[in-house]
């Protein structure tokens, strides 16, 4: 999940509800939301997610499977586009570009 400041930390949590899914990264830049958000995640999935701050290091594991993008606006088309190129699938809440 990128950016959980908000509708990630919602995104997130109702990912980790899921019986198939597990949420394995938080990604923010905002160190306190992304620990926020693992600390709920791992309440609700019984497993800690890896934080990191620069998306790119999410995209190289080859166990992710999907990017959820929940960032800013400015950030849904570059964040969709270095996603699809790392060949996984993406969520996306609109608008799809900025």
């Amino acid at each position: 999940i990128m950016g959980v400041n908000s509708r990630g930390n919602a995104l997130a949590n109702n990912f980790a509800f899921q019986k198939e899914c597990d949420v394995l990264h938080i990604c923010d830049v905002d160190s306190r939301a992304m620990q926020k958000c693992i600390s709920s995640v791992q309440e609700v999935q019984q497993l800690k997610p890896e934080g990191f701050t620069d998306i790119r290091k999410s995209l190289e594991d080859k166990d992710v499977v999907i990017l959820v993008v929940a960032a800013p606006d400015h950030w849904h088309a570059p964040a969709a586009l270095m996603g699809l190129q790392a060949g996984k699938h993406v969520y996306l809440e609109k608008p799809c570009s900025h």
